[in-house]
This record gives C-alpha cells, structure tokens and sequence, in this order.
C-alpha cells in the first residue's frame, strides 16, 4: 500500500491545489532549509577553515573533483528524468534506481583501483587514501537518488531538506569537529562527507520507500533519452566549474587549491542558497507549463529579475572589499585568497542568471540544445585557462569570470528563443537589479574605507561595514522598488505577497 501511494504521488499533482500554490509552497520549504543548512555550513566551515588551514581543504577538494565528476557520469541524468517525464509508472523507477545502484558500484571500484594514478599526476601521493576513501560516495549517493527525484517530482522539498540538514548536522557537528579538534586533519573532512551522504540517502528512501526490486526494463526509452542528453550537458557545465580548480591542483599544488576553493565557496554557497532552491521549483514548474509560452516567458523573466536584486547588491558589495571579507571570516592566514575573491564575487550573480535559463531550457525537455551550449563554453574555457594557467591563480580566476559571461549569453538566448523572448525584455529586467548593485557597492566601499579609520578588528569591521551597506541598499530597494522593477518582476512580486504574512507580503508587493 505504502508503494502504491508512492507511485501515484510521483505520477502528478493532486487536484486539489493548484501549480502555483504548490510551487510557492515548495519554493518556501526550499528556502527555509537551504537556508538553514548552509547557515550551519558556513558557520562549520568557518571554524574548519580556521583548525585546519588550506592544505586540508585542498586535499579534499581535489578528490571531490574526481567523485563529482564520476557522480555526474554515475548518474546517468535519470534522477532529473524522472522529474520531467510526464508520467512515470513502477517499472520506471524500478529501472532507474537498478541502473544508479550498479553503476555506482562500478564507479566506487573503478576510483578506488585508480586513486594511485590520479594522486600522481597531481603530484600529491598522499591523496592515495582519500580518493579511495571519497570513492565510497557513488555508492552511498545512488541509494538515495530515486527517492530524491520522486519528492521533487511531486514537489515536495520540506522533507528532502530535512534530510539534508539533519544529516549535515550528524556528519559535520557530530563527527567532523570534534575529529578536526582531535587533530585528525583532513579525515575529520573525509568522514564528516560520508556521514552526511550515507545518512541523507536512508533518511530520503525512508520518506518514499519506492519499490527497489531490481529491473533493467525500462517502460519507454524517454528517460534514456533525456537523461542521456542532460548528463552530456551537465558535463559541460562540470568542466566549466572544475576544469579552474584541476589545473590549479596540478599547476600551483593544493595549497593554492585550498585558497582558490574557500574563495569560491565563500560565494557560491550564498549563490547556491539563492539558486539551488529556486531551480528545483522552476525545473517541475517549467516542465508542467512548457506549453505556455507567454507564462514561461513571464516566469522566466520574473525569477531573472528578482534573483538580480538580490546577487548584484550582494556580490558587488564583497567585489568592492575583498580583503575585510577575508579577513573577517578566515582569518589572516588566509588573506592570500583575497584578490580571487574580486573575480570570483563578480561572476556569481551570472552565474545565478545562467543557472535560470538552463533549468527553463531542461525543464522544457531541451536538455540537448543546453548541451551544445555547455561545450562551446567549454571548448573557450580550456583555450582561455591554457593561457592564463602559465601565469598566476588570479589569472584563472578572471578567465573563469570571463566564460560566466560567455556562457549566460549563449544560454539567455536559446531560452528566449524558446519562451518567444527579446533582448530587450531581458535589458529591461536587470537595468533595476545593475543600477543597485553598484550603488550598494559603492556605498559598501564608502563604508570599509570609513571603519578602517577606526582601527576595529577584522571580524567587527566586517559586520559594520556589512550592516551599514546592507541597510542603506535596503533602504534604497524600498524606496525605489516600483522604479526599479519590470513588470515580471512586479508579478513575481505580486504572486509571492499573496503568501506571505500580511506585513511582509504588503512590503513586497509595495
């Protein structure tokens, strides 16, 4: 019984609510627990960062190259298959959980056999044992991956992100503090990543408990197909985000790794805070409406809009004050990472828009014409990091920014070509978001250059200059907003002041 009620709720939405509140629903339990997890994040990180140095996080982020880039593979795209199927019936997910388990397997051994070769050509042998290590996360990811998609298909993201907190908690507060307090260096980060993925994979199949008798039939050929295409391009866009940080392993040892991936992450965790979430509802929703096109048209401009207002204020802002940023958070042995923060802070709002148009793109069932995007970009990418690698790791930093660029362009116009869009709509939509982010840059910089003479230490130096840069933006957005904002926008808004508490929603609204 437990099965049957699964299968049905994966198949569609209930008639009883309709897409929009669902969406809204999902959108909000999405927030709260990303938010929420990476708030843990960063603050676990932070002391981390501050036990154990660069060396250890430059040991484990070289093996996460490695065992994300074989998860991608592993993967198969099914997961994101069967979210965008139309329908999906028990042989399905049957075949899909099958095929991600045994190729899992396959990946685990595989690594484990070639972490000697892979630390070699890094130059590191002593990151023999953590890619053997680190390996044990295709297996342990693959067992939760079908029920992952299922919740997602049906739109529900409270309990996934529930998993997802709870076994960060168990794996980082539990395990891998006291561990890195102890002095086990980088293994207290080794076990605190597989704590997590092992518990948040039984903790999801517990939620759905979807059929896992093995089967290597599949109802339709429609889940290879798309899972295929998206899988090609998702490799794509892995090489764009990691190809940066394999030639700097190799290049400029795991040091400078260390430093160039603690940059990245600063602000791609808040990306992903803003982002992750929203692309979950945006893919299910895109999926559901794709024969709409004045709506994905408006919904597509609209999540571009909004997410503008938020990432060009935010990263303009540690763009403009790299070092107090550093400084604050880390500390001062590792101030060396401050001028990647500059390249890096700027490439995080595109990066958030391109991310947008690819979900639309998926979730309209043309996952190959993203494909091709990805490796055009990808094609620059390594041309433009063959020449910047000879150089220094800002180089590398600031190609990557560039290929941002490149990419956001290819993507925003193969999506508008698709929701029956123009330039124009897109210009008008983020003339608002641009013209704030560099008045709170601007007013930030002010800020930093101010409290310097005031000689404060790093950490309240960077919460003033934060407050004030913060509120004084705010402040502008809420006089401004009507202004500022496209019509999307203002439907956008509209549509979540609906659902919100009276107070909040009539600020929102304006």
């Amino acid at each position: 019984m437990r099965n049957a009620n699964t299968c049905q709720g994966a198949t569609g939405f209930s008639a009883e609510s309709s897409l929009s509140q669902r969406s809204f629903a999902a959108l909000k339990w999405n927030y709260i627990g990303t938010i929420a997890r990476s708030g843990s994040q960063f603050a676990i990180g932070i002391i981390l960062a501050r036990l154990l140095g660069p060396e250890p996080f430059g040991l484990v982020a070289l093996a996460l190259l490695v065992v994300g880039l074989g998860a991608l593979i592993a993967n198969f795209g099914l997961a994101p298959a069967l979210v965008q199927s139309k329908s999906v019936s028990r042989e399905d997910i049957r075949f899909v959980f099958t095929l991600q388990v045994v190729v899992g397997a396959v990946f685990t051994v595989g690594i484990y056999l070639l972490a000697s070769p892979i630390a070699v050509y890094f130059y590191r042998p002593d990151a023999i044992p953590v890619l053997q290590a680190m390996s044990f996360m295709f297996v342990l990811q693959a067992f939760g991956q079908t029920a992952a998609a299922l919740l997602q298909r049906n739109l529900d993201f409270k309990r996934p992100q529930l998993a997802q907190f709870s076994s960060y908690v168990v794996g980082y507060v539990f395990l891998g503090m006291p561990l890195a307090f102890l002095g086990w260096g980088v293994w207290s980060l080794v076990i605190a990543q597989l704590a997590q993925a092992g518990l948040n994979s039984v903790v999801v199949y517990v939620m759905v408990r979807h059929p896992v008798v093995p089967s290597f039939r599949s109802s339709g050929k429609g889940l290879l197909d798309f899972g295929m295409k998206f899988t090609v391009g998702s490799l794509g866009s892995w090489g764009i985000a990691n190809l940066d940080s394999a030639l700097i392993g190799r290049n400029f040892g795991v040091i400078s790794l260390g430093l160039y991936g603690r940059a990245f992450n600063l602000v791609a965790n808040p990306m992903g805070v803003l982002v992750t979430s929203l692309q979950g509802v945006l893919f299910s929703v895109s999926a559901r409406i794709q024969e709409d096109k004045p709506a994905l048209l408006r919904t597509y401009l609209g999540v571009l809009g909004a997410m503008g207002f938020v990432c060009f204020p935010l990263f303009a802002a540690i763009a403009v004050v790299p070092g107090t940023v550093i400084n604050g958070v880390y500390g001062e042995k590792w101030m060396a990472a401050a001028p990647l923060l500059v390249p890096l802070s700027l490439a995080m709002p595109i990066h958030a828009l391109l991310a947008l148009g690819g979900t639309v793109i998926s979730g309209m069932g043309r996952a190959g014409q993203e494909m091709w995007i990805q490796f055009v970009a990808l094609a620059f990418f390594a041309l433009l990091l063959w020449w910047t690698s000879r150089y220094s790791v800002e180089a590398i930093a600031w190609s990557a920014f560039a290929i941002y660029l490149l990419r956001f362009g290819l993507i925003a116009a193969v999506t508008l070509r698709l929701v029956h869009g123009t330039w124009i709509d897109v210009a008008q939509t983020l003339a608002g978001p641009i013209l704030l982010g560099i008045f709170g840059a601007s007013i930030t910089f002010a800020a930093d250059a101010a409290m310097r003479h005031l000689a404060l230490s790093p950490l309240p130096q960077l919460v003033m200059v934060a407050l004030i840069g913060g509120s004084i933006t705010a402040l502008a957005f809420v006089l401004l907003r009507r202004t500022l904002s496209s019509q999307p926008v203002a439907w956008l808004f509209g549509k979540a002041a609906a659902r919100l508490p009276k107070a909040l929603g009539s600020f929102v609204q304006g």
